[in-house]
C-alpha cells in the first residue's frame, strides 16, 4: 500500500475484506461479494451503494457543473518544474510517434498557478481541455499510453480506477490506481470525500512487486506531493522523475523506483 494509502486507511482492514463486511452490512449483496471479483465488487459498489451514490450528487452539486477537469484550489507562489517540458526526452522519444496498436494516449495537463497535475485517456475530455480550458490547463508534452477497451488489452492488464475530491473538501485532485485494493480502500472509507469518477478509467500492464515491466512497456512514475491537496504525478520520463524527486514529492508504485503502471510501446 502507497504512502498515500496509508495516509488514507487507518482502519487496520484490508479493502477487500472491508468492502465485503461494508456490503452485507448493507443487505446490499453479500453473496455477490463472496463471488464476484474485486472489480466486479468495486463496479457494484459504485452503481448500487446508495451513500456512495448520494455522496457522487452532493459532490456533484458543489462542482457548480464545471467538468471534473477542473482541478484548481488554493493558488501557490510555486516554481513550475519545467524539465522534460519544453523538448521532449529521451524516453518519451522511445515511446516514439507511431501509436501501439489499440492504445490511447494519456494526456498529462499542469495547472501553474496551484501546482496540479492531471491526465486523461479519455479523448472527448481531451478536446474539451484543449479547446475550452488551454489558459487553465497546459500541456506540458509529456504522455504515456493505455488500452481504453478491455478486450483489446494485453493479458493481465488491469482497470484503472479513477477517484476525484472536490473543492468543498478543500482537496480539488484527482487520484488514479490500478491496484484494487487501494481503489477499495479509498472507496470504503471516503464516500464524502474522494468521489470515484469510474472504476475503469483505463486499462494498463503492471508491475511485478520489484517494479519491473513486462517486455515492450516502459514504467510509468507516480509522485504524490505529500500535501493536503494531494496530488499526484505519472510519468514515464526520468528527467522528470529525477525533478520530482528534487521536489521531494514522494515516489509510490511497485519497487524501489516507485512504478504504478507499464505503458506500451
Amino acid at each position: 500500500m502507497t504512502k498515500a494509502v496509508r495516509w488514507l486507511d487507518r482502519t487496520g482492514m484490508s479493502a477487500a475484506a472491508a468492502v465485503a463486511v461494508l456490503l452485507c452490512q448493507q443487505a446490499l449483496f453479500c453473496q455477490e461479494a463472496v463471488a464476484d471479483t474485486l472489480e466486479s465488487a468495486l463496479a457494484y459498489a459504485y452503481v448500487n451503494n446508495p451513500l456512495i451514490n448520494s455522496q457522487r450528487a452532493v459532490v456533484r452539486a458543489t462542482d457548480e457543473s464545471v467538468p471534473t477537469a477542473l482541478a484548481g484550489y488554493r493558488p501557490r507562489a510555486v516554481a513550475t518544474a519545467n524539465v522534460g517540458i519544453q523538448s521532449l526526452s529521451t524516453t518519451i522519444r522511445e515511446i516514439g510517434s507511431t501509436t501501439p496498436p489499440n492504445t490511447y494516449r494519456v494526456v498529462e495537463y499542469y495547472r501553474s498557478d496551484i501546482d496540479h497535475y492531471f491526465i486523461t485517456a479519455d479523448p472527448a475530455e481531451v478536446h474539451y481541455i484543449d479547446t475550452f480550458l488551454s489558459g487553465t490547463f497546459q500541456r506540458t508534452g509529456l504522455y504515456f499510453y493505455a488500452y481504453l477497451d478491455a478486450a483489446l488489452a494485453p493479458p493481465g492488464s488491469r482497470p484503472v480506477c479513477r477517484f476525484y475530491a472536490s473543492e468543498a473538501v478543500f482537496i480539488n485532485s484527482h487520484y488514479y490506481s490500478a491496484n484494487l485494493d487501494e481503489c477499495l480502500t479509498v472507496l470504503l472509507n471516503w464516500p464524502n470525500i474522494w468521489n470515484l469518477e469510474t472504476a475503469s478509467a483505463f486499462y494498463i500492464q503492471v508491475p511485478d512487486a520489484n517494479g519491473n515491466c513486462p517486455s515492450k512497456t516502459l514504467p510509468v512514475y507516480r509522485f504524490f506531493d505529500g500535501r493536503r491537496d494531494a496530488n499526484h504525478r505519472y510519468t514515464v520520463d526520468l528527467s522528470v522523475r529525477r525533478a520530482m524527486l528534487n521536489r521531494a514529492w514522494l515516489s509510490e508504485g511497485s519497487g524501489a523506483n516507485g512504478v504504478a503502471f507499464c505503458s506500451p510501446i
